[in-house]
């Protein structure tokens, strides 16, 4: 079916005036407070956390806004108002693999230096924490690094598996297309999962990611020699990582009804097992947050 291109663009317009009205009705609640436009309701857990640990102390209003292109919108459209003064504010967005979309950098815009926050999260110090509190791993100094270890391994094979997915995404976030569909969004979307647990590649992953136009040989080669510079950990799809460490994460607790067991040993208990799902607002605690965000605020505000 052929898209409706002026059904689209209406849309976009509404989104941006719902955002707009959005932001000055905050503003007009708090005149004061300095308001941190980002990009989704998850990053509103983080955020704080992250802000905190740089050095700002000061009360201030996380703002989401469905997406990297509402924020920005909503930056150049505030810029261009004179008619009132929007106040103290800032805008985040990822780094993703399109950076500021062909927007201006300004010194209110902060852009992460990792792909986006699932990034950060992705270190054997998030992974120590997450042993320790969900499966009580605390002073298992031995079970932890067995476990650490086969996390590599197994993010090795994640990896191997996913690798010409996540080239495709780069190709089509690095040629402006815009499908209209969504990326997967499941582990089994990009690999194929054996019944052992391990991961491995899809029959044909070529076809996972939907394409408006081809492109052409040299496009692809330009693309591929710009990609395979990337470091996988920090500057790889976010979601697709999370979507592996929940999986990880989520063998590790089924191994409490297993028998034999894979990962713990079976004199461990059942009630030690307390893994529910990754929690960012927590995790953002031990991670690292995202480099120059200590001078981005303190140019913006007094830290």
């Amino acid at each position: 079916m052929a898209k409706d291109f002026v059904a689209e663009a209406r849309k976009k317009r509404s989104s941006e005036s719902v955002i707009f009205a959005k932001f000055m009705t905050v503003r007009g609640a708090i005149p004061d407070t300095p308001i941190f436009v980002i990009e989704g309701k998850e990053d509103v857990g983080v955020w704080p956390v992250w802000v905190n640990r740089a050095g700002f102390e000061e009360p201030f209003e996380p703002l989401p806004c469905s997406g990297k292109e509402n924020v920005l919108k909503l930056r150049d459209r505030l810029m261009g108002e004179l008619s009132f003064d929007p106040g103290k504010r800032v805008f985040i967005v990822d780094r993703d693999y399109d950076e500021l979309k062909g927007y201006a950098p300004t010194s209110c815009t902060f852009v992460t230096d990792r792909y986006a926050i699932e990034n950060y999260f992705m270190e054997e110090r998030v992974l120590e924490f997450i042993l320790n509190t969900d499966f009580e791993c605390s002073g298992s100094i031995q079970e932890k690094k067995s476990l650490i270890e086969e996390f590599v391994v197994e993010f090795g094979e994640y990896v191997e598996s996913t690798y010409e997915i996540h080239f495709q995404v780069y190709c089509l976030r690095k040629s402006g297309q815009n499908t209209g569909r969504a990326l997967p969004n499941t582990i089994r979307k990009i690999a194929s999962v054996q019944a052992n647990g391990r991961l491995s590649c899809l029959p044909d992953p070529n076809n996972v990611i939907s394409f408006d136009v081809n492109l052409s040989q040299e496009e692809i080669e330009t693309y591929r020699s710009e990609f395979e510079k990337l470091d996988v950990v920090t500057r790889f799809r976010g979601k697709f990582h999370r979507m592996f460490l929940n999986f990880f994460l989520q063998k590790l607790q089924d191994d409490r009804d297993r028998n034999p067991r894979i990962y713990f040993s079976t004199e461990k208990k059942t009630n030690e097992f307390k893994f529910s799902g990754v929690k960012f607002s927590q995790i953002a605690g031990v991670s690292p947050f995202p480099l120059g965000l200590t001078e981005f605020l303190a140019e913006n505000f007094e830290v």
